[in-house]
């Protein structure tokens, strides 16, 4: 009988073992997956801050006619509002009409090497 708890507890530590390789191999595995993503996300947040900083010395990138960056934002927005008049006999439509437009243009002239 106690040779077979012994025997039980052994199995039951090895089992225990097992499952807890599994699960860190599980992690793991996800981790890797999940890396590159991890990466370009972490890449981005200090980019977004460096640019937040301000300009450093040379680090425009090339671009345009004389190495400035140029970028448009151009927004259209358009709403229309039928609204439906019945007078005894007669049945007439009323159109609301509303567009609005937009644009943002950003230019670096910061210096750049030629």
């Amino acid at each position: 009988m106690k040779n077979r708890r012994l025997k039980y507890r052994e199995e039951q530590r090895a089992q225990t073992f097992l499952e807890y390789a599994l699960l860190f191999g599980i992690i793991v595995t996800i981790a890797m997956v999940l890396a590159p993503l991890i990466k370009r996300g972490i890449q981005s947040n200090v980019k977004f801050v460096a640019d937040q900083v301000g300009l450093q010395q040379c680090a425009e990138q090339q671009g345009g006619l004389k190495g400035k960056v140029d970028s448009v934002k151009t927004y259209a927005q358009q709403k229309t509002q039928k609204t439906r008049i019945e007078r005894v006999g007669n049945l007439t439509y009323q159109y609301d009409d509303e567009t609005s437009f937009g644009t943002t243009q950003l230019i670096n002239s910061g210096f750049t090497l030629e």
